[in-house]
């Protein structure tokens, strides 16, 4: 945990030096422990949400970790991954998880990730 806590720390500050690749495979094995009946391969969930025929489908994406909605209703065509707050918050959080600072959320688990519950109050 002090290790993941000092990555952490240096990912918030942008520095290198850390794999935080592997720590976040880590982060997904730790997850996979927890709630083995679920086991995530990536780093977030997708749900659809919505249009009155395929075509117009939408999608939310959730992080796996904190289970807080990053991304609502965009094209089920989109590829999560290339966009850039779903790629940082997930990394982050799963380092913040690793390190103790964050709880990971069982599946079926929805919300707000942090940075949007702290703007809500």
């Amino acid at each position: 945990m002090d290790d993941a806590a000092v990555a952490y720390d240096a990912w918030l500050d942008g520095r290198e030096g850390f794999d935080f690749a592997a720590l976040v495979a880590s982060a997904l094995a730790d997850y996979e422990r927890r709630f083995p009946q679920h086991a995530p391969y990536k780093t977030f969930s997708t749900q659809r949400c919505g249009g009155p025929d395929y075509k117009l489908h939408k999608m939310d994406v959730y992080c796996t970790f904190c289970r807080g909605l990053l991304v609502g209703r965009i094209a089920m065509m989109a590829n999560p991954a290339a966009l850039p707050k779903v790629a940082k918050h997930t990394t982050g959080c799963a380092l913040a998880c690793l390190a103790g600072l964050r709880e990971m959320r069982p599946p079926g688990t929805r919300g707000l990730v942090d940075e949007d519950r702290i703007v809500g109050e």
